[in-house]
C-alpha cells in the first residue's frame, strides 16, 4: 500500500527541517527542537506545523527592465523632451508611437532617449528594454535583427525550439507576444530603417526610440534631430559637471569654452572632468588649449577629439597605457578583471585606473562596475594602439579562456573535453557562474572573433567552454557561429581534437533543434576524427551525444548501445564523471521504456562517482531524476528523501531552477501519496522561484501541475483554469511537448476525446514513441477502446517500452469475455514484476486465484 510522508523516518524530516533553514532563513523554536515528531510534520501552506515558520518567498516583477543609468547631470534638452513626451498621448490611440532621434556623434542622442525613456518608464509597465545595435561599434558588425529578436523572444521565455527560423518568422513571433502590452523599446545606435523595422511591436500602447546618427526611413517614424546645445545650456552641463565652484569673473571663459567644444556634450563633460581635476587651472586656460588647432584630429567630431586628446595627455603614463590598450579590447563594455588582465596590472589597480578614467568623462558607467567607451573614443583609441596592443589581447583571451571554464563547470555533468593550461579561477555558485556568462556572453562572441586570426587556441576553446551554457540557455546562433568559427580555426592550425569538439557541440545544437539528420553527420563526423587520433575520451562524449539524440527519437535500442560504448570508453580511461554521465543517461532509457528498477540502479551507480568526485552539481540532477523513479516504483518515501536531497544541494549551489524543479517533484510525490495540500503547496512554491526567476516555461510547468492536483481534489474549475493557463503560455513558448502534456491533461479533466487525441498527433510529429503509446493507452482506457491498446502495444513493442506493453495488454486483456482475457492478463503481471512497476497490484486484484 502507499505510504504516507507523514509517517516517514524522522531523518528525513530534519532534511526537510534543514532545507527551510538553508531556503528561508527561518529559526528553530527556543528548546531546539527542529522536529517534533514524524507524524504532525506535513509541509503545507506556507508553515511546518511543528516549531518551524515558513515565510513565503517574496514575488518579484517579472517586467523586463534593461535601460542603462540615466545621466546625473543631463542638462538642457527641454524642447525635444517635450516633444516625445507629446508622443505619450498618442500612444493610447495609435499603432505604435515611434520617434527617430538623429544627429552628429557626441551630440548626446543616446542620453537624450535614455533620459525621456526614464522619465516615462511608468507608463508602460510590461517592459522598459534598450537594445544596442552597433551601427557604429568599432570592430564589430552592426547586429543581425534576427539575432536580437531571437534574444528578445528567449528572454520573453519562448523556448530555443520554439523560436522560428526564419527572421520574418521571428519578427511575426515579436508582434505576437507585444500583442496588448505597454512597453518601452530603445533601439540606439541604428544603422538604417532595415534593421530598425523587424524589432517594431504592433500594437497599441507602445513607444519607440530609435537613435541614429543617420536620418532613417522607417514607416510611421517621427523624425527628431538633436543639434548641438544653445550656449546656455553648455554652459549649464559645463557648470553642473565640474563639481566644484567657477569664479564669477570666468563667465566669459565658460562661454568660450563651451562654444570651442562646439556644443556637443560629449566634449563638455570631458573639458569639464579636466577642470575638476586641475585646481591651479582656469576655465579660461582650457579654453585657450581648446582653441589650438591639432591638426591630427581635423576630422568629424573634432571638438570632441580634441577634448579627447587633451585630458588624454594630462594623464599619468599607466592610465594613458589603459586607454590606448582600451583601443584592442575587443568586446563591448569592461569590468575590472578583464580591464586588469589587459593592462597586466592587479585587480585593485585597474579598478584604480577605471574610476579615474570615469571620473574624467572618458569612460561611460552605463551599470554599476561595467565600463564603455564612447564609440566616437573608441575610434581615437584605436589610432592611439601601439605594438603592446597583441600581448594585451592575448593576456585578456587568457583570461576569458580560463573564467568561461570555471563558469561553463557548473552547466555540464561531464568532463570538460578541452582544458585550459591555468584553472585557478573558480565561482562558488552556479548562480555567480551564470551571472558572469549572461554578463560577458557578448564579449566573450566578439574576443572569439577577433581571436581566429591572431590567437587561433584561444578561438578553438574559448567556445568549447562556453558550449553547454549557451545551449541549455537557448542562445543557439551565436553558438553555432561560434562553433563553425572553432572548427573552421581548428581544421586550418591541424588541430584534429578541437576540430571534433566543435563539430560535435554543433550536433547538439542541430539535435536541440530538431534538425536528427544533420545532427547524426556531425557527430559521425566528430567521431571519425576521434577515432582517428585515438581519443578515447572524445569518443565517449561524442556517444553521450548520440545516444541521447537517439533517445529523443524514440529508438531506445541504438541509445542504450551509445551509452553502453560510452561507459566502457569512460571506464578504460578512469574518467568517473564520464562514466556518471553514460550511466545517467543510461538510466534515463529504461527509465523512458518502464524499466525502473534497473534504471534506478544506473543512478545510484552515478550517484556515488558523483559523491566521490566531489560534485554536488551532479549529485543533485542524479538525485532528483533517482527520486522520479522510485516514485514510478511507488517508493514515496525513497522519492521524497531523493528528492528532499537534491533541494538541499541546489540550495547550496544558489541553483534556483534545480531548485524550482525539485520542488515540483516533491509536490508530485506528495500528490501520488494523496496528500494534495501538500502538493499544491510544492506547486505554489515552485510557481514562485520560476516567477522570480522570468522561467515562463517552469511557471507553465507548475501551473499545469497545480491543475492536476484540483482535478484530483474535485475542483475542476480551478483545474480547467490552471490547464488552459498552462496550455496558453505552452503555446505562446512554442513549448510542443508542453503543449501536448497539458492537452492530455485536459483530455483527461473533461474526458474529451478530442484533446487526447490531439496530444497523439503532436506526440507522433514529434517523434517521441513513448508517449505516443502512452497516449493511445490513455485514450483506450477513456473510451474502452480495444483498437487503441491494440495501436499501444504495437508501439510498445517496436520501441521496446515494456510499461507501455504491459498497459496495452491490460486493457486488451480486461476487455475481453470473462477468462479469455486471462492469458493476456498473466503476461502484464509479468512485465509489471519484472519492472517492479505497482500496477501489478492492480491485476492480481482481478486474476482469478
Amino acid at each position: 500500500m502507499k505510504k504516507r510522508l507523514g509517517h516517514m523516518r524522522v531523518g528525513f524530516l530534519a532534511a526537510v527541517a534543514d532545507y527551510l533553514l538553508r531556503r528561508y532563513g527561518t529559526s528553530p523554536a527556543p528548546d531546539g527542537n527542529m522536529v517534533t515528531g514524524a507524524a504532525h510534520t506535513v509541509i503545507q501552506a506556507g508553515t511546518v506545523h511543528g516549531d518551524i515558520t515558513l515565510a513565503s518567498p517574496p514575488k518579484m516583477s517579472t517586467a523586463p527592465r534593461t535601460l542603462p543609468r540615466d545621466t546625473p547631470v543631463f542638462t538642457g534638452r527641454q524642447w525635444e523632451l517635450d516633444h516625445l513626451s507629446r508622443g505619450l498621448a498618442e500612444v493610447e490611440g495609435a499603432e505604435v508611437v515611434i520617434y527617430a532621434v538623429n544627429g552628429m556623434p557626441g551630440v548626446g542622442k543616446t542620453a537624450l532617449a535614455v533620459h525621456a525613456a526614464h522619465r516615462m518608464a511608468d507608463r508602460f509597465p510590461d517592459a522598459r528594454i534598450q537594445v544596442d545595435l552597433h551601427a557604429h561599434t568599432p570592430g564589430q558588425a552592426p547586429s543581425d535583427p534576427a539575432d536580437i529578436l531571437a534574444d528578445l523572444l528567449i528572454g520573453y521565455g519562448v523556448e530555443p525550439q520554439g523560436v522560428p527560423r526564419t527572421l520574418d518568422g521571428r519578427a511575426g513571433m515579436w508582434r505576437d507576444r507585444m500583442a496588448g502590452k505597454k512597453i518601452l523599446l530603445v533601439l540606439d545606435n541604428a544603422a538604417s530603417g532595415a534593421q530598425v523595422e523587424p524589432l517594431l511591436p504592433g500594437t497599441p500602447g507602445s513607444l519607440v526610440l530609435i537613435t541614429s546618427r543617420n536620418r532613417l526611413a522607417v514607416p510611421g517614424a517621427v523624425p527628431l534631430t538633436v543639434g548641438a546645445m544653445p550656449r546656455a545650456d553648455g554652459v549649464e552641463l559645463f557648470t553642473r559637471s565640474t563639481g566644484r565652484p567657477i569664479p564669477a569673473d570666468d563667465a566669459e571663459a565658460v562661454d568660450r569654452l563651451v562654444a570651442a567644444c562646439g556644443g556637443l556634450p560629449l566634449a563638455i563633460t570631458i573639458m569639464a572632468a579636466r577642470y575638476a581635476h586641475r585646481p591651479a587651472w582656469s576655465v579660461g586656460d582650457l579654453a585657450d588649449q581648446m582653441a589650438e588647432p591639432l591638426e591630427e584630429l581635423q576630422e568629424d567630431g573634432k571638438s570632441v577629439a580634441v577634448a579627447f586628446e587633451l585630458s588624454y595627455r594630462d594623464l599619468p603614463p599607466a592610465r594613458q597605457r589603459l586607454v590606448r590598450l582600451l583601443g584592442v579590447y575587443p568586446g563591448d563594455d569592461i569590468d575590472a578583471h578583464a580591464a586588469a588582465a589587459l593592462g597586466g596590472v592587479t585587480l585593485a589597480q585597474a579598478r584604480r585606473h577605471l574610476d579615474a578614467l570615469y571620473a574624467a568623462s572618458l569612460l561611460q558607467e552605463p551599470s554599476r562596475g561595467r565600463y564603455r567607451l564612447h564609440d566616437l573614443l573608441a575610434h581615437y583609441t584605436r589610432a592611439l594602439a601601439d605594438t603592446s596592443g597583441d600581448a594585451a589581447l592575448e593576456r585578456l583571451l587568457d583570461y576569458y579562456t580560463h573564467t568561461a571554464y570555471a563558469a561553463g563547470l557548473h552547466f555540464t555533468l561531464q568532463s570538460p573535453r578541452l582544458v585550459p593550461t591555468q584553472t585557478e579561477t573558480s565561482f562558488a555558485t552556479s548562480g555567480h557562474a551564470e551571472e558572469w556568462l549572461r554578463t560577458e556572453r557578448d564579449n566573450l562572441y566578439a574576443a572569439v572573433l577577433a581571436a581566429a586570426g591572431t590567437h587561433p587556441a584561444h578561438a578553438v576553446a574559448i567556445p568549447a567552454m562556453l558550449a553547454d551554457y549557451l545551449a541549455l540557455r537557448g542562445h543557439w546562433e551565436q553558438a553555432l557561429a561560434l562553433h563553425q568559427t572553432a572548427e573552421t580555426t581548428a581544421r586550418r592550425i591541424a588541430d584534429p581534437g578541437g576540430q571534433a569538439v566543435a563539430l560535435d557541440n554543433m550536433g547538439c545544437l542541430h539535435r536541440r533543434m530538431g534538425e536528427y539528420t544533420s545532427a547524426a553527420d556531425l557527430h559521425t563526423r566528430a567521431l571519425h576524427l576521434h577515432n582517428t587520433t585515438g581519443n578515447r575520451r572524445g569518443q565517449a562524449g561524442v556517444h553521450v551525444n548520440l545516444g541521447v539524440m537517439h533517445r529523443e527519437l524514440g529508438e531506445y535500442t541504438a541509445a542504450a548501445a551509445h551509452h553502453t560504448g560510452a561507459l566502457a570508453l569512460y571506464t578504460a580511461v578512469e574518467d568517473h564523471r564520464g562514466q556518471a554521465v553514460a550511466l545517467f543517461n543510461l538510466g534515463l532509457v529504461h527509465c523512458e521504456v518502464g524499466e525502473y528498477t534497473s534504471a534506478a540502479e544506473r543512478h545510484s551507480r552515478a550517484l556515488e562517482f558523483y559523491t566521490a568526485a566531489g560534485d554536488r552539481r551532479g549529485q543533485a540532477v542524479i538525485l532528483n531524476s533517482l527520486g522520479g523513479m522510485h516514485r514510478c516504483l511507488g517508493e514515496y518515501e525513497a522519492a521524497a528523501d531523493c528528492h528532499t536531497r537534491a533541494l538541499l544541494l541546489y540550495v547550496d549551489l544558489r541553483g534556483r531552477r534545480g531548485e524550482a524543479i525539485a520542488l515540483n517533484d516533491l509536490g508530485l510525490t506528495h500528490r501520488e501519496t494523496g496528500d494534495y495540500p501538500a502538493a499544491a503547496d510544492h506547486h505554489t512554491r515552485a510557481l514562485d522561484l520560476y516567477t522570480t526567476l522570468q522561467d515562463r516555461r517552469g511557471q507553465a510547468t507548475a501551473r499545469a501541475n497545480l491543475g492536476v492536483v484540483h482535478r484530483l481534489t474535485g475542483d475542476h474549475t480551478a483545474a480547467s483554469d490552471h490547464l488552459t493557463d498552462a496550455l496558453e503560455s505552452f503555446t505562446h513558448l512554442g513549448s510542443r511537448y508542453g503543449i501536448a502534456h497539458t492537452l492530455h491533461h485536459l483530455g483527461n479533466l473533461h474526458r474529451d476525446q478530442g484533446r487526447l487525441t490531439q496530444a497523439l498527433t503532436l506526440f507522433t510529429e514529434l517523434g517521441n514513441r513513448y508517449e505516443q503509446a502512452e497516449t493511445l493507452n490513455d485514450l483506450g482506457e477513456l473510451h474502452h477502446s480495444p483498437g487503441r491498446f491494440h495501436e499501444a502495444l504495437a508501439v510498445a513493442r517496436t520501441i521496446g517500452a515494456p510499461l507501455q506493453e504491459a498497459r496495452a495488454l491490460e486493457g486488451i486483456g480486461l476487455r475481453q469475455p470473462p477468462g479469455d482475457g486471462t492469458p493476456l492478463l498473466r503476461q502484464a503481471l509479468a512485465i509489471y514484476r519484472r519492472i517492479g512497476s505497482p500496477r501489478a497490484r492492480r491485476i492480481t486484484d482481478v486474476l482469478p486465484d
